[in-house]
């Protein structure tokens, strides 16, 4: 096992980087934050990263103790890692850096890949400090996949993969993920979304409510 390489400063950010601060390592989170998944899932979702360093990334990880592995249950041959509850304690600085890291997104995609599923992620970051004044659900179908947005009295919007609770949406917004997520950012205004292709059926007003700053 390799050894954990040290900072020697005794600060919460030198000794959190020994162990996350690798290249890779973060992504590695992200996807395990979004579900359990196997080595092949890993390497699929991680394009470009070397095969030998993503198996380093997962030993390194779980010699910290930040993830575990177990047996599919369904296939005994496969291997699947998900985050232990440490390695969930680092949900909310992922998603701090992707608030963070949205200021180098203005330019656009460009040649960059783009996994929808990365879309719940994102969204969550971009809404965790808002509070809502109306309660409901919405479905948002991001480029072939499903995200929930619901908010109960409380004002706490909670962000999730479509389930159950999206058979019950009070409005639906399907868009292109770069225009959906340009207008819950407040890069695009509802009317320059609309007119690039964002559609919203259903209660426009809960839509508006929840997903414009």
């Amino acid at each position: 096992m390799d050894q954990v390489k040290r900072y020697g400063q005794f600060c919460g950010l030198a000794r959190a980087l020994e162990h996350v601060g690798d290249r890779w390592t973060m992504l590695v989170i992200r996807e395990l934050l979004l579900g359990p998944s196997s080595y092949g899932d890993l390497l699929s979702a991680l394009d470009g990263i070397p095969t030998n360093l993503l198996a380093d990334r997962l030993r390194q990880l779980e010699a910290d103790g930040l993830v575990a592995r177990h047996t599919d249950p369904e296939d005994r041959r496969r291997v699947i890692y998900g985050l232990t509850a440490l390695g969930r304690g680092l949900e909310p600085a992922l998603l701090a850096l992707i608030n963070w890291g949205a200021h180098w997104m203005r330019t656009g995609r460009g040649d960059d890949r783009f996994d929808p599923r990365w879309s719940v992620l994102a969204i969550r970051a971009l809404l965790q400090n808002r509070r809502a004044t109306c309660s409901g659900t919405l479905e948002l179908r991001i480029g072939g996949i499903t995200v929930s947005v619901a908010t109960t009295g409380d004002g706490i919007i909670h962000v999730r993969a479509g389930g159950e609770a999206v058979m019950a949406a009070d409005a639906t917004v399907e868009g292109d993920p770069e225009v959906m997520l340009g207008l819950v950012s407040g890069e695009l205004t509802p009317k320059e979304a609309a007119r690039r292709g964002l559609r919203v059926h259903g209660d426009s007003t809960l839509a508006r409510a929840l997903l414009v700053p």
